[in-house]
């Protein structure tokens, strides 16, 4: 695949991993809905940008617009107050991780384990006459399992790892919310100042990108993976 010449408008190639491999077009980046800083309007490299009613790759004539926004993990914390709260995380953007739930018991003798029913966790402490298991233990025994570790990422709090943990009664995640839809065609690949107006810029097609120097707002999940399949995304 040849590259497109790219007039540079803005920063150097700085988000590119690989600078002599990439394909980019020309297109023009919308001034609406820009913030001023510091009396400039400036769309930085690495935006998610679309057309704004039709894909730029259909309609040339399109302009380059931020419309997409990313959405949220949904999350819960068991043991709010004590030194064994955990703090559940969806593994998931979206909606969707407020079906989960967690529920952790310690009421007979047992050992540690993990079960899972639809997207209900169920955690069973270690118990012979007390409860044996730690917060660490039990964030471990989550993400060893092949369905919850799927589901949830646990954190405790810092230097608490060895805190014996207690029975929590069911706790439904929530505040998972889904990414706001809208045309993803591409990365902007330069600052763009669109101080005056509407402005000149490239929007990258193909090539590798440096996921740390995206704007430090943008979110990478999979719905911009999915869609955007010829540009790999490198930490």
């Amino acid at each position: 695949m040849s590259k497109f010449e790219v007039t540079e408008y803005g920063n150097k190639l700085e988000i590119l991993k690989f600078p002599d491999h990439y394909v980019a077009i020309p297109v023009t980046v919308d001034s609406s809905n820009v913030s001023a800083v510091n009396g400039k309007k400036i769309v930085p490299a690495g935006t998610i940008v679309g057309g704004t009613d039709a894909s730029i790759l259909d309609d040339p004539e399109e302009l380059a617009v931020k419309g997409y926004t990313a959405g949220t993990k949904a999350s819960v914390a068991t043991g709010t107050g004590q030194d064994y709260k955990i703090t559940w995380t969806a593994r998931r953007v979206g909606a969707a991780g407020n079906s989960i739930s967690v529920t952790i018991t310690g009421s007979a003798d047992a050992s540690l384990g993990v079960a899972v029913s639809g997207k209900d966790i169920t955690i069973t402490l270690e118990k012979d006459t007390s409860i044996k298991s730690t917060v660490d233990e039990v964030i471990a025994a989550v993400a060893a399992h092949p369905v919850a570790g799927k589901l949830v990422v646990g954190v405790g709090e810092a230097g608490k790892g060895d805190t014996i943990m207690a029975a929590a009664s069911k706790a439904s995640l929530a505040n998972g919310a889904d990414s706001v839809p809208a045309i993803i065609d591409g990365v902007l690949l330069n600052d763009v100042d669109v101080t005056y107006g509407d402005a000149p810029g490239a929007m990258l097609i193909h090539g590798f990108v440096d996921a740390t120097k995206l704007p430090s707002d943008l979110v990478l999940d999979d719905i911009i993976k999915d869609t955007l399949p010829l540009i790999k995304f490198i930490a």
